[in-house]
């Protein structure tokens, strides 16, 4: 019941992962959007600008940054919850 109960925990976090347009992958024991285009353009674009964004000032593509982290962090969240809710809901 264990490997089983894992095991449709990770599907949560993955159901909601592949829904919102990630790239997921399940592993022993955990899930992972590493290799996503959305999360690679905010990591370029930090390398970029890293100065501008740790002191909140203006850069070419703040805006569409700011969007793109906001949206992120919602997904992230969402995609957390997911496992969790299957959990409670079996």
């Amino acid at each position: 019941m264990t490997v089983v109960g894992t095991l449709s925990h990770e599907l949560g976090h993955y159901a909601v992962a592949e829904y919102l347009g990630y790239d997921a992958r399940i592993d022993y024991q955990s899930m992972h959007t590493d290799n996503n285009l959305k999360r690679k353009y905010l990591d370029s674009t930090y390398q970029k600008y890293s100065c501008e964004i740790k002191s909140n000032l203006n850069f070419p593509e703040k805006e569409k940054f700011e969007i793109k982290r906001r949206k992120y962090r919602s997904d992230r969240i969402k995609i957390l919850a997911g496992g969790p809710l299957q959990t409670m809901i079996t």
